[in-house]
């Protein structure tokens, strides 16, 4: 008995010290390794959200930009989503939709997506959405609950840190701008509603048109 208690205070004033400092230093990166999920995440959302933006304003203010969109919106959602597609990964954002649980299509080439490192070497973040023509008013709040439907199907797989996990896109392509019903969040994740108007009028001339 006695043995057994001098063994166990030499074992502990041995290697005590170098437990402790391990635990200490597990803490300590998985600390560090929150952080920069955490930091990787707000990055991502922060490059899709300007993405919009500036698809947006560049319909708006270039006549070539906003022909290609009217056109695609004459065409349908399939070349919508390529055109919205190409302009996120100028921004660095890899945008697909959900193909099951686990498939993801790239809208590009509307196949299952390339090989990860490919996405993890081209972009800060990996992005889903659902791309719906709106050709009617009516029809928006039909076109949203479909969207949303689909995404549902998605359950997310972290790649590289890089997905967009939290947040998913309804996107919703009209002629002229519409009013998105507010954003709302099932579970942990936030769908985002975004209105691409592929012939606005400029805020302006909208503003008198109101008044």
């Amino acid at each position: 008995m006695q043995l057994n208690y001098i063994f166990h205070y030499l074992w502990i004033n041995r290697f005590g010290t170098n437990v402790q400092f391990a635990l200490t230093s597990l803490a300590a990166f998985q600390s560090g390794f929150s952080y920069v999920i955490s930091d990787t995440q707000a990055m991502a959302l922060r490059i899709t959200e300007r993405a919009f933006v500036h698809l947006q304003r560049s319909i708006m203010v270039d006549d070539d930009i906003r022909k290609n969109w009217i056109a695609a919106f004459d065409i349908g959602e399939t070349k919508c989503e390529k055109l919205g597609a190409l302009h996120l990964l100028s921004h660095g954002t890899w945008a697909f939709k959900a193909h099951g649980e686990k498939g993801r299509t790239d809208l590009i080439l509307n196949e299952p997506l390339p090989d990860s490192s490919i996405i993890e070497k081209t972009s800060t973040a990996l992005v889903l959405t659902e791309w719906k023509v709106v050709k009617n008013s009516n029809e928006l709040d039909e076109k949203i609950k479909e969207a949303f439907e689909q995404t549902k199907l998605y359950v997310t797989g972290v790649l590289g840190g890089i997905e967009l996990t939290n947040y998913r896109y309804l996107v919703m392509v009209s002629e002229k701008s519409t009013k998105m019903p507010s954003d709302f969040t099932e579970g942990t994740i936030v769908y985002r509603h975004i209105n691409i108007p592929v012939n606005p009028k400029y805020p302006s001339v909208e503003a008198r048109t109101k008044t």
